[in-house]
């Protein structure tokens, strides 16, 4: 092999090495997880510099860029310039998108990172066990919060870790992948043991969906059954906070109706750009209404859709929602059209887990601003964006024939 071709080799294992730290340590630290992220960009920079091939653009490209440029505008119009001006860096998260469909169709990478990943999971699941076990602090709100720093971050990442386990058993079966049941119902009681009903619901939804998607309906009945008994089974206090979701009054769930009630009124006076992405914190007190809660209670909207909206205006949330559209979609075809004449398991791995992972954060998202918080951002961009490396190797999602099926992967073991 000529030297040039070896150190090219080299360089593209050192980006993915680094993305495939990047993307563990979300769950560990934020701090050396994008310290990765920058040594993976400036990586990939250089080699984009040396090679000859073409960039060939994923589908997502073109909302996303969109988005990019109304976000600019929100700036521009912005009452807090300069506050807004910093935001801006969060959207350098979104080369892990671009990234991954370069690299990610070599070596098995797509695979090698996920079990990365789930390395990490383990330890953050185990590490939220031993906190509850072991906690001095108890009570009705103790809300177990494992490596991280706050219970909300925490329980979306092991969301996200459910959806992408849950396609990883569909992708390579009970023999290969019978270590993901375990690893799976370990991150659904850290979910739980952290009390963040929203991000209970949107795992157990993201399941649901994956089963349908996979045509896997003889599951539907048991994952119902085990809900149901995990319901019945927890504390008294655990049900009591379920229950109180749909209370409206209760004090767990009041301030969620008075921060809808502020975000449409926020919306309706900036109905075009918005306030900002980085205002919404800052401006949101001046729209409180009469059942007005501290001013700490506005520093987000605890809605992806609102919060979005409200930051850029409706055609900021147009052009989001395409975005998210258009991932959920394209992975989709990959779950649904199956050729398992031509198939990889790595490639069925990649559609299911997006897949799960664009369910579970548009329903995790109807209660919690999860596209905001960094860590689970990150991770997602991985999910949603791995399944574009066969769409670069000529293996398009959109002939999605070429993805093995999950429900023939399940039925080999």
């Amino acid at each position: 092999m000529p030297l040039s071709r070896i150190r090219e080799f080299d360089l593209q294992t050192w980006i993915l090495l680094c993305l495939a730290g990047a993307l563990a340590l979300t769950q560990v630290s934020i701090a050396a997880s994008q310290g990765l992220l920058a040594c993976s960009i400036i990586g990939y920079v250089w080699y984009r510099r040396r090679t000859p091939e073409p960039y060939v653009l994923p589908s997502f490209a073109w909302p996303l860029a969109g988005l990019f440029l109304w976000t600019l505008v929100s700036i521009a119009f912005s009452q807090h310039l300069l506050l807004n001006l910093v935001w801006l860096k969060k959207f350098s998260l979104f080369a892990i998108a671009f990234i991954i469909p370069d690299l990610c169709r070599r070596n098995n990478a797509c695979a090698t990172i996920y079990r990365a990943v789930f390395g990490v999971a383990a330890m953050a699941a185990a590490a939220g066990l031993l906190e509850y076990f072991t906690s001095s602090v108890s009570g009705p709100d103790h809300r177990v919060t494992g490596l991280m720093s706050h219970w909300m971050t925490y329980s979306g990442l092991l969301m996200l870790i459910v959806a992408g386990l849950c396609g990883y058993l569909l992708s390579y079966g009970l023999r290969k992948g019978w270590w993901s049941i375990p690893l799976g119902l370990a991150a659904l009681t850290g979910i739980f043991l952290s009390q963040t009903r929203s991000t209970l619901a949107a795992s157990i939804i993201s399941v649901l969906a994956l089963l349908i998607a996979a045509k896997r309906y003889r599951w539907v009945p048991v994952l119902f059954l085990a809900a149901v008994v995990g319901y019945l089974a927890a504390p008294a206090n655990f049900r009591d906070r379920i229950n109180a979701g749909f209370d409206l009054r209760h004090q767990h769930t009041a301030p969620r109706v008075e921060l809808l009630e502020t975000g449409l009124r926020m919306i309706a006076a900036n109905p075009l750009v918005g306030v900002g992405p980085a205002s919404v914190g800052i401006e949101a007190p001046g729209y409180k209404g009469p059942d007005a809660r501290p001013e700490w209670t506005y520093i987000h909207l605890h809605n992806n859709m609102l919060q979005i909206a409200a930051e850029r205006g409706i055609p900021g949330l147009l052009l989001w929602l395409w975005f998210m559209w258009r991932i959920t979609v394209d992975a989709l075809k990959g779950v649904r059209r199956a050729n398992p004449g031509a198939c990889t398991e790595e490639r069925s791995l990649a559609a299911t887990a997006a897949f799960g992972a664009s369910i579970a954060m548009i329903a995790g998202g109807m209660f919690e601003y999860n596209f905001g918080d960094s860590e689970i951002l990150m991770l997602f961009l991985y999910m949603a964006s791995a399944p574009y490396a066969y769409q670069r190797a000529g293996l398009g999602i959109e002939s999605a024939g070429h993805v093995p099926s999950p429900a023939k992967a399940w039925s080999r073991q």
